[in-house]
């Protein structure tokens, strides 16, 4: 996100008038938002390609699940260290290492491979499928784990353009050989998963190019970061409980007395499902104001803080430069909140009766309001989450994850009890909840923010010896 700002403030610089203004925003909301979007359009294009060739509906959801299974937990998988390779990369560059990084994302693809290698074939050797579904399935999600890496070291690139034009060709080419394979009679369901399979590995491959292209390197060590995992281990926590807290409530659902029974070991719940992800696009405009908003302006006041420290400022300027820094967060956060909580009020209130539309019931509606409000709080969070990492309080944001991780999950649970009435409230509490920690950790943290930044800092360097830093040294041995 951080990278999408440098580009953004670029961009609001260089233009000032209300039509380019608008015109920076609506990049912004491309740039962030663009590939997700994307996604949503190729599984909905896909689907109607089967249907149109004849598909019976169990097989469309049998697609369906095998695309949604392989996006969410290959994005599991992969945030276990991509906010740490975020941070492994910046500091690869500041120190002018960059050899290192192509052997980190060979490292990182080979440790997440392995590991989504050994759930993938434990998951698909349960489920009663033909073994060349299982073989696409298992190579689109081998994929999607490679390609959630690239986008992480691109993104340091600030290669934004580069990857939306990357997913724009590859939904083009999913949707040609679908209806190549479909014109040579080839079974729809097979079709659709060959034709997303090589699109996903051709994306993976032109973004491998523009890697190699921006990162030299002369050789290849697969041990390059494991002494940096022992230095900041709350990275991958914060990364990967994130993530379980946003997809842990549907996890939760899944074994409700709503869920759908597909084949075995392969079940969703329509009635929570879809109104989630309804919900979920509200939050949009929020990461897109967010990005523009918090990160354009709120840098500026914090390049300003840091500089008047770091260039021999008086204490009574530092203290001004951070009540402004301060009095910024704040009001960016209060406005990004106050924008999305009046979209979440429209969205329940107007956009709730268009669902009907759709085929959404009253209770699946209900869901879908309670939801808006939900997604609005980890929004929230979110952000929050990554003022906290520019400040480098990762103790604080790593909490922050972790307790929405664990009261998504325990209060999904808890209202299952309580009937259809009640679902997603947990997930609504548990958003609130770690939003609320959040924004005290914030605010304790920046009213002692010299002493949090600079007297906390160890007088001599010392090299923290975990157990990466030993298995590295003992394998390298």
């Amino acid at each position: 996100m951080a990278g999408v700002g440098f580009e953004l403030r670029k961009l609001f610089k260089e233009n000032s008038g209300y039509v380019d203004t608008m015109k920076a925003y609506a990049t912004s909301a491309v740039v962030t938002e663009g590939p997700m979007v994307l996604s949503i359009v190729m599984l909905s294009g896909q689907r109607l390609l089967m249907k149109s060739g004849g598909s019976s509906y169990n097989k469309m959801e049998i697609f369906v699940l095998i695309m949604t299974y392989s996006m969410i937990f290959s994005m599991l998988i992969s945030n276990i260290l991509n906010l740490f390779l975020s941070r492994f990369i910046s500091d690869c560059i500041f120190e002018k290492k960059y050899d290192k990084i192509m052997s980190a994302f060979f490292e990182a693809a080979a440790i997440l491979l392995c590991l989504g290698g050994i759930i993938g074939y434990l998951y698909l050797a349960s489920v009663d499928l033909k073994l060349e579904y299982k073989i696409l399935a298992m190579a689109q999600f081998s994929t999607m784990i490679i390609l959630w890496i690239e986008m992480c070291f691109l993104s340091a690139l600030r290669k934004y353009i580069e990857i939306l034009k990357s997913f724009v060709i590859s939904v083009l080419l999913s949707f040609i050989i679908t209806v190549l394979l479909m014109l040579l009679k080839f079974d729809p369901l097979f079709a659709s998963l060959s034709g997303t399979s090589i699109a996903y590995f051709i994306m993976l491959c032109g973004f491998l190019k523009e890697m190699i292209k921006y990162y030299p390197f002369k050789k290849i060590s697969l041990f390059v970061f494991f002494k940096d995992l022992d230095k900041y281990p709350s990275l991958c926590i914060i990364g990967f409980f994130m993530t379980l807290g946003l997809y842990g409530h549907n996890f939760v659902m899944w074994s409700s007395e709503y869920k759908t029974v597909v084949i075995e070991k392969m079940v969703y719940c329509v009635i929570y499902d879809i109104p989630c992800f309804f919900a979920a696009l509200t939050i949009i405009p929020m990461l897109v104001l967010f990005t523009v908003s918090l990160e354009v302006n709120f840098y500026e006041k914090y390049k300003g803080y840091f500089s008047t420290v770091l260039y021999g400022g008086r204490l009574e300027d530092i203290k001004v430069a951070r009540k402004g820094m301060v009095k910024m967060i704040l009001r960016e956060l209060s406005y990004i909140l106050e924008v999305q909580l009046f979209i979440a009020i429209i969205a329940v209130v107007f956009i709730a009766n268009l669902l009907k539309m759709v085929g959404m019931d009253i209770n699946m509606i209900g869901i879908f309001q309670i939801l808006c409000f939900g997604y609005c709080f980890f929004g929230l969070m979110r952000c929050i989450i990554i003022v906290l990492l520019y400040f480098d309080d990762r103790i604080g944001a790593a909490v922050t994850s972790v307790t929405f991780a664990v009261l998504s999950i325990a209060g999904t649970f808890i209202t299952l009890r309580f009937g259809i009435r009640f679902y997603g409230v947990g997930f609504v509490g548990a958003a609130i909840l770690a939003s609320i920690y959040a924004i005290i950790r914030l605010f304790t943290f920046v009213k002692n923010l010299e002493y949090n930044v600079f007297c906390k800092q160890p007088l001599f360097f010392e090299e923290k010896r975990g157990i990466f830093t030993k298995l590295a040294e003992k394998i390298g041995n």
